[in-house]
């Protein structure tokens, strides 16, 4: 599952991380930056993959 948001709305969740980004696609990253973050992780542990409209790198664990 996935959860989007954009454009000072409330996020949205989504089943598939390509129904999130075509919900994001076309938003400006201005005061509200458009994100996705996937809720089947622990927050802060590669949570986030889209912030501002740009893709997140992966972080290196050391768990």
């Amino acid at each position: 599952m996935f959860e989007a948001a954009k454009e000072r709305f409330y996020p949205t969740t989504f089943v598939t991380e390509d129904e999130a980004r075509q919900y994001i696609a076309g938003s400006a990253a201005d005061n509200a930056r458009p994100w996705i973050r996937r809720t089947d992780v622990k927050p802060m542990f590669d949570s986030f993959i889209v912030v501002a409209g740009r893709n997140v790198p992966p972080k290196e664990s050391d768990l």
